[in-house]
């Protein structure tokens, strides 16, 4: 799938239904625009996969970072609507980095995948 630069009009957007050991499974992809450009089930490394961020309330809110999934114990937050690179999905996590920090964010805290 080609992804030239990070201009709006290369943006593509990919339809998660899966993960495993470093890979998503998606199941479609599609320009901004809307033109389909893979329309089949595959896998692509979750390194090439971001998604953007927002907080628990709204969009202007933070999105808590935590040490672990389902912990509790706060490491920091990062702002709303900003894009981060996904290292792991577990139920209902996404582990992240973001400026070198690396934590886990609830997914009611990702905004789309990129």
């Amino acid at each position: 799938m080609p992804h030239k630069s990070n201009d709006d009009d290369d943006i593509v957007t990919v339809y998660i239904t899966g993960y495993s050991n470093g890979w998503v499974k998606i199941a479609r992809a599609e320009t901004i625009s809307g033109s389909t450009i893979f329309d089949d089930i595959g896998w692509i490394s979750a390194k090439m996969v971001e998604t953007g961020t927002k907080g628990s309330e709204n969009y202007n809110s933070p999105a808590n970072l935590f040490a672990q999934a389902n912990s509790k114990k706060k490491i920091g937050s990062i702002p709303s609507e900003v894009n981060v690179k996904i290292a792991v999905f577990s139920f209902g996590w996404i582990k992240v980095s973001y400026k070198g920090k690396t934590g886990w964010i609830r997914t009611t805290n990702i905004a789309e995948i990129l």
